[in-house]
């Protein structure tokens, strides 16, 4: 059991402990006392043990403001056997949100599953084949403060005039030398966008 979470269990002794005591103390049986004291004890073990079993599954929670994408496994829904279908998005948080106090936090990778659609489908085609040439592919929260960073007046060869950024709505800007960044697309879960794209160009200040 990682250390991280053991706060459940401990949290979990005390309210049984308290619980115990006002029993133990109060009026009543002894058998039936006896027979609470060793399922309070027998329950607290069951759910020891059953902390690690709930480790490593697909999380549905939202996802980060900022990520960084390692792969992704896409399952195709089955109208056979009425299987919806679902993504699969390994990724590494690059945002450091706040976490409740038995919150489990880490910067290790973690799996998100997401809901299945055609258009999300043949995006994550594309983020896979670009995962697969050692691309870097970075995702973004719509309307979050890494969504609004890199924007600016690009100046180059040919002046460009592309305001925004490219992970920003995923239009392409024009930068420093006249490069243009633009972004993979964008899907959705629960009206909550989320755009995807390469590392944004570094924003020099304007001399």
């Amino acid at each position: 059991m990682e250390l991280a979470s053991l706060g459940i269990p401990i949290v979990l002794t005390i309210l049984v402990s308290l619980i115990l005591y006002f029993i133990i103390g109060g009026k009543g049986h002894w058998l039936l006392k006896l027979t609470i004291i060793i399922w309070s004890s027998w329950v607290g073990f069951i759910v020891w043990n059953a902390l690690d079993s709930y480790g490593g599954y697909p999380t549905q929670s939202p996802l980060p403001e900022k990520f960084l994408i390692n792969w992704v496994i896409i399952e195709e829904e089955n109208n056979q056997t009425g299987n919806p279908g679902a993504i699969y998005l390994w990724i590494s948080s690059l945002t450091k949100e706040k976490k409740g106090i038995l919150d489990y936090e880490s910067i290790e990778p973690r799996t998100h599953r997401i809901p299945y659609s055609r258009e999300t489908h043949k995006l994550m085609d594309e983020i896979i084949k670009r995962l697969t040439k050692g691309e870097i592919v970075i995702g973004n929260k719509q309307g979050g403060k890494e969504s609004k960073k890199g924007s600016g007046n690009g100046k180059g060869n040919s002046k460009g005039t592309g305001r925004g950024n490219s992970m920003g709505d995923m239009n392409d800007s024009t930068g420093k030398n006249g490069v243009e960044g633009k972004g993979f697309g964008s899907f959705s879960i629960s009206d909550q966008g989320y755009n995807l794209g390469p590392i944004p160009p570094p924003v020099y200040p304007e001399k």
